[in-house]
């Protein structure tokens, strides 16, 4: 009998746990929408032409790629008709980033004030006359004591930057090198007011997808209230230990 409390109980958690994720919630009225690409690349992967082809054939407004060097962006340049507006910052040790939009671009900096000398992009998407202010980045992972202490300050520094941007539309995407369980996520979603775009969409690990028993969601994009995710899916790795994740955004009325 205590057993099967115990059971019960496990069972009633993961119920409560990942419910979320299959329920949707009801979509306000929505006006114009446009379709991210959030893809750390892994900087030993080599398969550009099935990286390429991928951004071909879903054709997104707005690509942020991380782990991005040289390399890669010289492969990536016969995008650069596509996505005319781009901020590129390759480096050779797996913290490149490039942001690549249909979209004008402003204000946009690599910043490496944000926690840690590891850098983020930040910059204001501007989409008819609504202005998105996007932070792209990719922390340290929490290798170790030292290494999730890094990890956890500069979560908490980009939950301040984020509040202190005054837009009704934003967003933070990357591999955030946490799981949504994370307390330090927890905590960054709820001071920037910010929402999991993944709920209402399935449970999609990002990492290790490959290995199903181990694979995690630590690649996220997190909107703002008034932004609402139409769409999500998981696309194929390419080579790469994380998978893509495509999402189509709208501004609710």
């Amino acid at each position: 009998r205590i057993w099967g409390l115990i059971t019960g109980s496990a069972a009633f958690i993961l119920l409560l746990t990942f419910l979320p994720y299959y329920i949707s919630p009801k979509a306000p009225a929505s006006e114009a929408s446009f379709e991210l690409v959030s893809y750390n690349l892994n900087t030993s992967n080599r398969r550009y032409r099935t990286v390429l082809q991928y951004l071909i054939d879903k054709d997104p407004d707005i690509v942020f790629l991380m782990e991005v060097d040289s390399k890669w962006v010289k492969k990536l340049a016969t995008l650069n008709e596509k996505f005319p507006y781009r901020i590129t910052h390759p480096r050779e040790d797996n913290f490149g980033l490039l942001l690549m939009s249909k979209f004008h671009l402003s204000d946009g900096q690599i910043r490496d004030d944000v926690g840690s000398d590891v850098p983020s992009v930040s910059t204001s998407i501007n989409i008819g006359e609504k202005s998105i202010f996007f932070l792209g980045a990719h922390p340290l992972p929490p290798y170790g004591r030292k290494g999730s202490i890094a990890r956890n300050q500069q979560l908490s520094a980009f939950s301040s930057v984020i509040t202190e941007m005054r837009s009704d539309y934003k967003i933070l995407a990357g591999d955030l090198n946490t799981t949504p369980f994370s307390h330090h996520f927890k905590k960054l979603m709820k001071k920037a007011s910010l929402r999991d775009s993944s709920l209402g969409h399935g449970f999609q690990p990002t990492w290790m997808r490959h290995a199903p028993w181990f694979a995690i969601p630590i690649d996220h994009i997190l909107v703002s209230e008034r932004l609402t995710v139409e769409e999500r899916v998981i696309g194929d790795s390419m080579g790469s230990d994380h998978n893509p994740i495509f999402a189509r955004i709208s501004f609710s009325k």
